[in-house]
């Protein structure tokens, strides 16, 4: 029933409520559809969770309340800034359908978890989802992709700096998962540990992952991992481990100065280690067991304690020794070089070395600034190679940001003790792992196990020349354009130019707070907020005669009421009068919990048009 309007009439009032009911409906239906994607805005500085987020100056305040309230397939756009308990955050934070968060770049979003619960956790019924374009720092765990029900779903995060967390950088259990530009540094478990509740593969590609207490890739149980032109330098113990029953594709990395093995195998699925460059480990490829038999394709050794050790206990380290493997089966077994790789900026294996004069961290951006008074160096030469601050202490590696004549920045915490922290009068190494002209790795690998279409760290093209180079960088190669369509197996949510992961962006001035960038600078294309281009119409009503009989008397009947049987203003958590876009939203929250009633549409489109102040 619709009350007479005594403007237009009981007809226009039973029009303007159909029209409103078929909007409502019709809102429901596209923005559930995945194709229709909505995007919401979060800024922790001038945001209110009373707004209702569509646009930046109506953003939410929390990452949590819009993680709890956006529908399935939405985007999530993160302002510059911090986000933590201080700003409102509730940890964990729990994404229970497929969306994307998307923030403005490593150095300049952060979500600062210092509860000692997870951070983020795409959990079990989640869908497709991805993150991207921030730093998560602190935590038990920093991000966790679950599996449960939806094995078939797939997970991205791109570009994300995970630092100092109490266990594991990144959790993956869901079998459908790529990790790329990511940088996962100095976290007190395992970097990346991929334990799948299903088969399935996990691809992590042009990442860096950098003095972790325990090992920097682990995984077990039915996965395969695959790793591409990934920089893996500094852990306590492995540099990547395959265990109980686990397999993998190892093609150009760079796995240096790890406390065990660069590459460990342990009871797992015979794996393919091919164009990689071990270099200054305790061991360079380690079968744990005589069944632990690689293929081993176009390896560069150096420096290595052990360069090969076979069945767990024989040790191979000349070239001979190595590529004469008899008891690998079928796996092929050969081209593998030892000799020095000749990096940017060493000579004859020795890398850049001196004496800090001051070391310094800056807790509100999460980056070390090391000063060496004496050096000399070209403003931003270091841009991209990696800085041991304490090499007589630790191997542990930090990224380097950028640098000046005499001060380099570096992301996390070179000081902290759990680290065996720096002080100011330590021994400190910087080594570019990039190749020199004149280095054997040059042309050295085997191309035809390089997937056509791949990128080596930096992001440009493999192959440059006549073969692929061994490593993860490709030397004197270019930046691919136009923006490639992507070409593995994981298709990520959007495709992207890969560029390199430490150009800064911006000069770095020492005497300033830093703010410099370990981050690509490509930006990735904004999903567009949706702009409706047509109304709907609403059909004509027809109009009735009604009959009129003698009997009735001349006292109208009483009108009925507009008035909706249930009070929807329940945003924000106070009713604030109005019922708008946000109210809206916890009404499509109820539709999708299934609490609604019979009625419930109808009955909240009356609320909507009958409530002084609506958007409507």
């Amino acid at each position: 029933m619709v009350s007479f309007d005594p403007c237009f009439g009981y007809e226009d009032a039973m029009a303007r409520s159909r029209i409103t009911l078929c909007c409502a409906v019709l809102w429901m239906i596209w923005v559930t559809d995945p194709a229709n994607a909505l995007t919401f805005f979060v800024d922790s500085q001038s945001g209110s969770n009373s707004n209702d987020g569509f646009s930046p100056d109506q953003s939410f305040q929390t990452l949590s309340f819009a993680v709890s309230l956006v529908p399935a397939g939405s985007t999530i756009k993160l302002s510059e800034g911090v986000f933590s308990p201080d700003t409102g955050e509730a940890f964990i934070l729990r994404v229970n359908r497929s969306m994307t968060i998307v923030g403005e770049g490593m150095d300049k979003t952060f979500l600062v978890n210092s509860t000692g619960t997870d951070t983020i956790n795409f959990g079990a019924s989640t869908g497709d989802s991805s993150i991207q374009d921030m730093s998560i720092i602190g935590g038990f765990s920093g991000l966790t992709f679950a599996a449960g029900g939806q094995i078939n779903s797939t997970f991205h995060a791109r570009n994300v700096l995970i630092q100092g967390v109490e266990r594991t950088g990144i959790l993956v259990r869901s079998p459908n998962t790529l990790i790329e530009e990511c940088v996962i540094l100095q976290n007190k478990h395992v970097g990346i540990e991929y334990l799948p509740e299903a088969s399935g593969v996990c691809r992590i590609e042009r990442s860096a992952i950098l003095g972790n207490l325990v090992d920097g890739i682990s995984f077990a149980n039915q996965g395969t991992m695959i790793l591409q032109s990934n920089l893996i330098v500094g852990q306590l113990q492995h540099g990547v481990f395959a265990l109980n029953g686990s397999g993998g594709i190892f093609t150009n990395l760079t796995v240096s100065r790890n406390g065990l093995p660069a590459i460990g195998l342990h009871a797992a699925q015979p794996s393919q280690i091919v164009n990689c460059l071990m270099h200054e480990n305790m061991v360079g490829i380690n079968e744990g067991t005589v069944n632990d038999d690689p293929s081993v394709v176009g390896n560069l050794f150096f420096g290595n304690n052990t360069n090969y050790r076979d069945e767990g206990s024989v040790s191979r380290n000349t070239e001979t020794a190595i590529n004469t493997l008899v008891d690998n089966g079928s796996n092929p077994v050969m081209d593998n070089l030892v000799d020095d790789p000749m990096f940017v900026g060493t000579e004859f294996g020795a890398a850049t070395s001196g004496t800090s004069t001051s070391i310094e961290y800056h807790p509100d951006d999460f980056q070390t600034v090391l000063t060496d008074a004496s050096a000399e160096w070209e403003d931003s030469q270091w841009s991209g190679a990696v800085l041991f601050p304490s090499i007589d202490h630790n191997r542990f590696a930090h990224p380097i940001v950028d640098n000046t004549q005499n001060s380099l920045l570096v992301w996390g915490n070179a000081t902290d003790i759990v680290f065996a922290g720096a002080t100011a009068g330590n021994r400190y190494e910087i080594i570019d792992y990039r190749l020199q002209e004149t280095s054997p790795a040059i042309d050295a690998g085997v191309s035809s196990f390089v997937e056509i279409g791949t990128y080596d760290f930096d992001g440009r093209f493999r192959v440059a020349s006549s073969e692929v180079d061994i490593g993860a960088f490709e030397f004197d190669s270019i930046f691919p354009s136009p923006t490639p369509t992507a070409t593995s197996t994981f298709t990520p949510t959007e495709t992207h130019t890969p560029t390199n992961t430490f150009t800064p962006t911006r000069t770095f001035t020492p005497s300033e707070t830093a703010t410099s960038t370990f981050t690509r600078t490509a930006t990735p294309t904004p999903t567009q907020t949706f702009t409706p281009t047509s109304s709907v119409t609403p059909s004509e009503t027809p109009t009735e005669t009604p009959t009129i009989t003698n009997t009735q008397t001349d006292t109208p009947s009483p009108a009925p009421s507009n008035t909706p049987t249930r009070d929807f203003d329940v945003a924000p958590d106070t009713p604030d009068g109005v019922v708008n876009g946000l109210d809206l939203l916890y009404f499509l929250r109820s539709l999708e919990s299934l609490e609604q009633t019979e009625g419930f549409l109808f009955d909240f489109s009356r609320a909507w048009m009958s409530t002084p102040g609506s958007n409507r």
